[in-house]
């Protein structure tokens, strides 16, 4: 039966990074596998939620939907609320399907840059759960 001491001692190992080294120096388990790729932050993938504060204007879905199509995103759900007066700004949020990071930055960026845009674009990525995991 190992004692707490060991027990801590083998915990701050794994937390500190250095079991990995000693499983090496001894042999103990030999990592057999090849180093993982890790994919350059562009080229993530997920869905995106994003927030806009336009301008209640003719063309400004126009103008953002064909941005988002020019840089090969797909929308999934489009919601704006009613504006009650002429003029004023109100908020869009869009979800899109899977798209990847550098096209999603590219058109966010294009999207800031039209003049019926009041604020910078809210943008958050969707993690969406395992269907392992979801309940029945």
């Amino acid at each position: 039966m190992p004692t707490a001491s060991a027990v801590v001692s083998d915990l701050l190992g794994v937390a500190m990074g250095t079991t990995p080294l000693a499983f090496k120096q001894l042999r103990i388990f030999p990592d057999t596998t090849s180093p993982a790729r890790v994919l350059p932050f562009n080229e993530l993938a997920s869905r995106y939620y994003l927030r806009l504060t336009v301008t209640d204007e003719p063309g400004v879905m126009g103008a953002v939907s064909q941005i988002l199509g020019e840089n090969d995103i797909s929308l999934s759900a489009i919601l704006q609320r009613e504006s009650t007066d002429d003029g004023a700004s109100v908020p869009i949020v869009i979800t899109t399907h899977l798209a990847t990071e550098g096209p999603m930055r590219e058109a966010i960026a294009r999207i800031n840059a039209l003049p019926s845009i009041g604020a910078p674009t809210v943008c958050l990525r969707i993690v969406d759960q395992p269907k392992e995991f979801a309940s029945n």
